[in-house]
């Protein structure tokens, strides 16, 4: 899946339910299926899609129980559309967010300043809205997704599974060994000597005549 078809699918996925609610969830979810019918990490993605799942009924469920959100319908413990988004979310860690897998402290900051800005987003298109004073609501989001946010790239790249045939790893080795400098000045060489050379030393050695052990013999 290209990167920025992955992304463009996010995006279109959150704007249809932050807009449209639970009828732009049910638009958005041929969307995901369509992403996950061309995604080379299809078993990897189902599976960050089933703990995303679980993470947002616990965070946003949990938010919602002591009074945190207010949504325009009353949905227990979350909105459908809400849990769409975080299905969405579950798409991009072994696609467009996958570079962040070796950058835990990036992926910490990322989350702290994404996560907010998500959620803000959403109250002020009228999505929901925040009970408590903004800037403790935006606060409290900070918090939580600097720790979501490190922990799901950290599970995303432990469960990584690459369902590729076993024939891309040797090509794409083969491709970056002879794209190396070290490949190319090898290269170079090869095609620039005998082929007796290029070989190796043994069809050489085979012409050396070699002593006869009789010379040495002791008289």
């Amino acid at each position: 899946m290209n990167t920025i078809v992955n992304f463009i699918i996010f995006q279109t996925v959150w704007f249809l339910c932050i807009c449209y609610a639970d009828s732009g969830a049910l638009w958005s979810l041929p969307l995901l299926a369509i992403h996950l019918i061309f995604s080379e990490h299809r078993r990897d993605d189902l599976k960050m899609m089933a703990l995303m799942l679980v993470v947002g009924l616990m965070v946003d469920g949990g938010l919602n129980s002591i009074g945190f959100f207010q949504f325009n319908s009353a949905a227990f413990p979350i909105p459908f559309w809400l849990l769409t988004i975080w299905l969405a979310v579950a798409i991009l860690f072994h696609h467009s967010l996958a570079w962040l897998k070796n950058h835990l402290i990036l992926a910490t900051l990322f989350g702290a300043i994404g996560g907010p800005l998500a959620y803000w987003s959403g109250v002020r298109m009228g999505a929901a809205g925040f009970i408590w004073p903004l800037v403790p609501s935006l606060t409290v989001i900070a918090i939580l997704w600097a720790i979501i946010w490190p922990a799901a790239v950290y599970a995303a790249s432990r469960n990584f599974r690459d369902d590729r045939p076993p024939e891309a790893f040797d090509l794409s080795r083969s491709a970056r060994r002879l794209l190396s400098p070290k490949g190319r000045s090898l290269g170079v060489i090869k095609n620039r000597l005998p082929a007796s050379h290029v070989t190796g030393h043994a069809d050489a050695d085979a012409h050396v005549p070699k002593p006869s052990p009789s010379r040495w013999r002791l008289r």
